[in-house]
């Protein structure tokens, strides 16, 4: 099992954007279903299959919320029956310093070398962005647990995405490396009594007895 890969989203290079599909444009896509966009027949799926893999995590990438992952068998005729949980959970990013807020763990960009205060000031405008976008959502969450029929508010696509999961239903999958994302990412998890997975962490070590207590998934 490997829990955090592309495959069925990516089938070259970036060289070839229409061999790509795992990044949608804006920071915020949890409409983006990563098992809509799943190619059965790509040739890299029998290759890790034969080297042992036989289920995996495939995901978006890049963005503070990314889009549903989706928990799959390596075989079968199309995606749904690839399916194993086809929406395992909600992934994310917590921005860091030293990069950007998306890119799988918020790894760097190609722009301007930022100053170490500048990184700070970044990083603390897309975490209140993320906390206002998780913010509309509850609220959202909430008026449609109560309104019903004429009552019901308009149909929005991002926010139903996000219904599963503010109300702990779906976890949101965290693509963290630093133990300030993860500390982060513990205040989301309280502030929306989110169900919080770890993937990446690089530094979880540092912050091991918190996790465990808490009984976060790494």
């Amino acid at each position: 099992i490997d829990a955090g890969t592309i495959l069925g989203l990516q089938e070259i290079g970036q060289g070839a954007p229409g061999g790509v599909d795992t990044r949608e444009l804006g920071e915020f896509n949890p409409q983006n279903d990563a098992i809509v966009a799943v190619n059965p027949f790509s040739e890299v799926i029998p290759t890790v299959r034969v080297n042992g893999i036989t289920t995996v995590i495939t995901a978006p990438l890049g963005n503070q919320i990314s889009g549903q992952a989706a928990l799959i068998d390596l075989f079968g005729w199309t995606a749904r029956e690839m399916a194993v949980l086809p929406r395992a959970g909600m992934v994310m990013t917590y921005p860091r310093v030293g990069g950007g807020g998306g890119g799988g763990g918020g790894g760097g960009g190609f722009g301007p070398q930022q100053t170490p205060e500048q990184q700070r000031e970044r990083v603390n405008r897309e975490a209140k962005a993320l906390r206002d976008f998780l913010t509309e959502a509850r609220a959202y969450a909430e008026v449609k647990a109560r309104a019903t029929g004429a009552d019901a508010p308009p149909v929005n696509l991002q926010m139903d995405a996000m219904v599963p999961v503010m109300r702990g239903a779906s976890p949101a999958i965290f693509d963290v490396e630093t133990a300030d994302q993860i500390r982060g990412v513990l205040a989301l998890a309280d502030s929306f009594h989110l169900r919080v997975i770890l993937r990446g962490a690089t530094y979880g070590w540092q912050l091991a007895d918190t996790l465990a207590a808490r009984h976060i998934p790494v």
